[in-house]
């Protein structure tokens, strides 16, 4: 059994099967608001801990998007 005193964080990984009924989005410009938007299918790992660990690996096909292209409160 493993004492709790142990403990120097948390670490998880994922394993997922993405379907088209998943929608993805990715935010490609934080100020503006500027994103990206979609469905598809692939397989992806992501590994993800408490000291700051952040990967993500695979392949991912998109079946439909859109971009949404921010700028300057001119382009919307």
């Amino acid at each position: 059994q493993r004492q709790l005193k142990d403990y120097q964080g948390l670490e998880l990984e994922f394993n997922l099967d993405v379907t088209p009924d998943a929608e993805v989005e990715i935010v490609t410009d934080t100020k503006t608001g500027s994103s990206l938007k979609g469905t598809g299918v692939g397989i992806i790992l992501i590994q993800i801990n408490t000291n700051g660990k952040f990967e993500m690996y695979g392949d991912y096909v998109v079946v439909t998007g859109e971009f949404n292209y921010k700028f300057g409160g001119i382009i919307d």
